[in-house]
């Protein structure tokens, strides 16, 4: 799943030159998590979650018709 995020990362970036996606801090309350390794799985689920709003935002702005269920068939799953 990382990868799939960092794919629609850069399709947003290169849709919307400015965007400053990649510059998000990805913050998790300390209340969420015991360990490390919980923390890093919460942090990948909000990263995913926020870059696939955002991927569909800007491709529904250019006049893509993209949502969650055929994201898939967008980014070429297999």
């Amino acid at each position: 799943m990382p990868e799939t995020a960092a794919e629609m990362m850069r399709l947003v970036r290169e849709q919307q030159p400015a965007s400053q996606l990649h510059r998000h801090p990805w913050h998790v309350a300390p209340s969420r998590y015991r360990s490390e390794a919980r923390k890093q799985v919460l942090q990948e689920a909000l990263k995913w979650l926020v870059v696939a709003k955002s991927f569909c935002e800007t491709f529904a702005r250019a006049g893509s018709e993209v949502n969650s269920t055929n994201l898939a068939t967008v980014l070429s799953w297999r």
